[in-house]
């Protein structure tokens, strides 16, 4: 009895030896991930005063939206100082404020030319000093209900964390529209 043990034994872990030593196709290598790049600065930023939102862009990659609050009277362009209109048209930004009585900002170019003509032939001035702001200081605990209501004076307000964002990827120069 103890040798037919031994022959099955023997014929067991030679069985085991052949089925270990059988090659098994190489494991697929999962493809590698691309890490996609986001670009650190937006070439535009785009403001759609009737959806109430402002989008930074890089190329066609949408990197930053936000709802945001404009001027007290939201219809039509700006034309003349105190309207509480928010400008529509072409600008860039020519400044960047850290310290603004509203958290931070972001100065436009307004007026460009085509304001000053316009005001011109209404005999008003055009105002100025039309900027992307977060809230006015203190204030910051409205947070996203700022938006529930137009209140600017002419600008495009955003919350204070939004408006961090905007000032780190709009540098000088961009273009809004």
């Amino acid at each position: 009895f103890r040798p037919l043990v031994m022959v099955i034994s023997l014929l067991l872990m030679s069985g085991c030896e052949s089925v270990s030593s059988v090659s098994h196709p190489p494991k697929p290598t999962p493809p590698k991930k691309v890490k996609r790049v986001t670009p650190s600065h937006a070439d535009r930023a785009v403001v759609e005063k009737a959806k109430h939102k402002i989008t930074a862009y890089a190329g066609k990659q949408v990197l930053a939206s936000f709802k945001i609050a404009i001027g007290r009277e939201p219809i039509g362009p700006k034309t003349c100082k105190g309207d509480f209109r928010t400008p529509e048209g072409h600008y860039k930004i020519i400044g960047q404020n850290p310290v603004s009585n509203f958290y931070r900002s972001l100065r436009l170019n307004y007026p460009n030319a085509n304001d000053i003509a316009n005001a011109k032939k209404l005999g008003c001035n055009p105002g100025g000093d039309i900027v992307i702001h977060g809230l006015q200081n203190g204030y910051d605990w409205v947070g996203r209900t700022h938006c529930s209501v137009d209140w600017t004076s002419g600008g495009i307000a955003v919350t204070n964390q939004e408006m961090d964002y905007l000032f780190q990827i709009l540098p000088v120069v961009t273009p809004v529209e």
